[in-house]
This record gives structure tokens, C-alpha cells and sequence, in this order.
């Protein structure tokens, strides 16, 4: 099923009156799992880089949350996000978070976030002794409504399945189980040689949806460069140092400007409105000292006026960070300050700060 047929098979699928709507596609998961995605180490990871970054994600992750200097077991990222006036990075919903980025005693990723479906998810992979994926849990990164814990999507694989290495998942019997509460759905794969298609079916069996990830290779890994299902679209966008420099979809379009050393230099995002219209872009620039800390985020949109958005007060208009470091040079809490500007001045209005718990390879304890 390659390009034009892969068309075709989507035009038909629109045609049908779908009963559910299924929550996530699952091949970026797989692919982050077993290939190692964005978080795969790249040559430039050690000048504290922002390789390991989507722009899509949540201003509470920096482009350097991920990347340190030295081999990192666990790197923990935690923190309250606090609702500022304005349009913003920080118009997130307000609460604490966590992301965690670990990897198992053979260098597999163990805990990871992901972006899936218009949400940000903190996902777990369990190996089977094989080596093949055995399950993967899909938690949410905070709190939900009322400070109660998200219940989580869990997904369980009969067979052991790493795509394009193993058999897939092409057989009742052999059906991925993708569950939460009293959800169930049920995941059958089909592989090409550049693609991973995915039919969620109900529990009476009827077709739920259809995704299809296409791949590419590149340096004798896979990437994964769209997920297209019968409704739309999204697509990944690569610069020449293979880092992310776009995503652009039903959630909104996201991009992204790096320079030599991996560093994010501009970042632009426009999510999706409420009748899935684009926002008005916001556009940011990223400055770095020389040791590879982002010091400072500064707006490049011009603010739109109050009667247009609805905003009650000035919005922020640059972020600046200050921070702590352990003996190797990497930062463990960043110190942010929001400014406004009023009459030519800079006014600090907000302050908050993330935290970053490091655990080093050679450190680890079983």
C-alpha cells in the first residue's frame, strides 16, 4: 500500500460512518519507543542542545529540558504552571506538571512525553524479555479538572512487537488492546516498507478508525514524517541537522528556527481555535550566553489590541531566566520572570520556576 494507494484507501475510509472516535494514533509511540524518535542521541546532545524538543510542546518544556551534558538515566522535569495575562506561551491551563525522560540499564527509553492528538502525554514502555514492545501506558503530565489524576490509556501487546523488526499485529488473536475505564478498542497493523497502518475496531468489532505513519530513513534510523488518518493530517518538517523545524495539523501549525549548535533561535506557534481554526501566530526569540542556557525569551508579534482579544491587561512581552547548576554545568531549577512593557520600561509582573532532578548513568543504584 504505497503513496497513491495509501490515498486512495483514506477516500474510502471518509466515506464510512465511523462509530467512535478513537483517541490517539499509536505509531508515533512505537516509533519513539523503539527507534528513539526525537530523544535519539544525536552528535551535538552534550552542547546542551535543544535536538530533543517538538515545537508543538507546552512552553513549561524549554527546548534544553532533555538535553545535558554526560549520559542521563532520568532527567525529571517539574513545576506549576501559572496563567499569565495575554497570548503568551505560558496560556496553559495552570496546575503542576511533570515530564520525565528515562531509559533502562540497555539505553531503551522507559518514560517519555509525547504529543498525541492535540495532547500532551507522559507515556511508560514495558519490554518484553524479547526485546519487543510489550505495553505502553499513556498518563496525562498534571492534574485533570478538580486536581483528580488522569486515568490513563493503556495499551497491551499480545506478541511482543517492534514495527518493521518483528510480525505485526495483523490477526484477532494477535489484536493490540488499547483500554481506559470501560473504553476498549481493539488495534490490528499492517507494514510496508515506508509505512505503519493502524485499524482501531470497537469491542463488538465494528471499524472504530485507520491511521497511516509514513517513514522515511535517514543515517540507519526510521523517522516518522505524517500520520494521516480519514479526516486529516499531520505532518513533520526536518532541517538539515535532522532536527523538528515544523509540525502542522488539525491542532494548530508550529515551527521552529535552530542554529549551528542545535539551539532553538526562533520559535512560532498558531494552535488550533475552538472551530479548529488557526490562532493568530505568536513569535518568539530565543537567546543563549555561552554556555548554552537560554537566558531570555523575547515576543516578535506585535500585541493585538484588547477589543480584538479580549485581553483585560498588558501581556508579557519577554521572559528571562536565571538558574542553578550541578558540578557538570547542568541546570537543576530555572528562575522565569515575566515583563511587561509600560511606558518604554520593562516591568517584571510574574515569576515561577521549574526544577530539573538529573539521575547520571554512572550514578545509577539497582
Amino acid at each position: 500500500m504505497q503513496g497513491s494507494a495509501v490515498f486512495v484507501f483514506l477516500l474510502f475510509l471518509a466515506s464510512l460512518p465511523l462509530p467512535a472516535q478513537v483517541p490517539f494514533p499509536l505509531g508515533p509511540a512505537l516509533e519513539t519507543a523503539c527507534f528513539g524518535g526525537i530523544f535519539a542521541p544525536g552528535a551535538d546532545s552534550a552542547a546542551g542542545s535543544g535536538s530533543a524538543w517538538q515545537p508543538d510542546w507546552p512552553a513549561d518544556i524549554p527546548p534544553d529540558a532533555f538535553s545535558v551534558k554526560g549520559e542521563a538515566a532520568l532527567i525529571r522535569l517539574s513545576g506549576t504552571s501559572a496563567r499569565l495575562n495575554g497570548q503568551g506561551p505560558e496560556a496553559a491551563s495552570p496546575g503542576p506538571f511533570e515530564y520525565r525522560l528515562s531509559r533502562d540499564s540497555r539505553g531503551r527509553l522507559v518514560e517519555f512525553p509525547l504529543s498525541l492528538g492535540g495532547d500532551l502525554f507522559q507515556i511508560r514502555a514495558d519490554y518484553a524479555p524479547s526485546g519487543g514492545l510489550a505495553g505502553l501506558v499513556f498518563g496525562g503530565t498534571g492534574e485533570g479538572e478538580g486536581g483528580v489524576e488522569q486515568t490513563p490509556w493503556i495499551a497491551e501487546f499480545p506478541l511482543p512487537y517492534s514495527p518493521f523488526e518483528s510480525p505485526a499485529p495483523q490477526f484477532p488473536g494477535e489484536a493490540v488492546r488499547v483500554s481506559r475505564g470501560e473504553a476498549v478498542y481493539f488495534v490490528l497493523f499492517e507494514e510496508g516498507g515506508k509505512y505503519l497502518s493502524e485499524s482501531w475496531y470497537d469491542g463488538e468489532g465494528n471499524l472504530a478508525g485507520y491511521f497511516v505513519s509514513l517513514f522515511e530513513e535517514r543515517e540507519g534510523r526510521r523517522r516518522i514524517l505524517s500520520v494521516l488518518n480519514s479526516d486529516n493530517a499531520k505532518r513533520y518538517y526536518f532541517d538539515n541537522q535532522g532536527h523538528v523545524s515544523a509540525i502542522r495539523g488539525p491542532w494548530g501549525n508550529f515551527s521552529a528556527v535552530y542554529g549551528a549548535r542545535g539551539q532553538v533561535l526562533e520559535w512560532e506557534f498558531a494552535p488550533a481555535g475552538p472551530d479548529a481554526e488557526p490562532a493568530p501566530p505568536g513569535r518568539f526569540a530565543l537567546q543563549w550566553d555561552e554556555r548554552f542556557l537560554l537566558v531570555s525569551l523575547r515576543g516578535l508579534s506585535p500585541s493585538p489590541s484588547r477589543s480584538s482579544a479580549g485581553i483585560p491587561d498588558e501581556s508579557p512581552v519577554e521572559y528571562r531566566y536565571e538558574y542553578a547548576l550541578d558540578r557538570r554545568g547542568n541546570w537543576l531549577s530555572r528562575r522565569e520572570t515575566a515583563y511587561v512593557s509600560r511606558g518604554g520600561l520593562l516591568i517584571p509582573v510574574g515569576v515561577k520556576q521549574i526544577d530539573r532532578h538529573i539521575l547520571y548513568r554512572e550514578e545509577e543504584r539497582f
